[in-house]
């Protein structure tokens, strides 16, 4: 006899679908609901491993800030007014406190960089929670299939 496992015919599936029955009972023909929370399980893998890989991250907006000096021979005063700038400012809040930072010119790839990949971390942790609450209830689905077959309580009428 070989070690092998072999699927040799169709059967009908409680899921009206056909599934492979294998020759032999070396491992259980997996259910539909098994196989989605395995595939479920597989893709909050991948997102573990891009969240990993993103690398430094900052929350917030880059905007950019144009000012006025107080010179007043200066070109920012002119009309129409060539303002100094543009000098870049970040805003984000944490912790419920707003905050704000002047960026420096040679530092805005690496801030940018950081930006994009908080905004990515945000989009794989939406998924990411989407994906586990469909295992969820996956998991907890049988269970309330099942339910508990209890007896009714017989009903006590008092004396007259």
């Amino acid at each position: 006899m070989s070690s092998e496992i072999r699927y040799n015919r169709l059967v009908p599936h409680r899921s009206r679908r056909w599934a492979r029955a294998e020759v032999g009972n070396r491992r259980p023909v997996l259910s539909p609901m098994n196989l989605r929370a395995r595939a479920l399980e597989t893709r909050i893998e991948k997102l573990k491993q891009q969240i990993t890989a993103l690398g430094d991250l900052r929350p917030g907006s880059l905007t950019p800030q144009y000012n006025v000096c107080g010179k007043p021979a200066c070109r920012c005063k002119a009309t129409p007014p060539l303002k100094h700038g543009p000098y870049y400012q970040l805003s984000f809040t944490w912790k419920g406190n707003s905050q704000t930072q002047f960026v420096r010119r040679q530092d805005l790839p690496a801030v940018r960089k950081q930006l994009r990949n908080y905004r990515r971390l945000r989009q794989l942790l939406d998924r990411w929670m989407v994906l586990a609450m469909e295992l969820s209830r996956l998991r907890l689905q049988p269970e309330a299939q099942r339910g508990r077959k209890t007896r009714p309580k017989p009903r006590v009428f008092p004396k007259t």
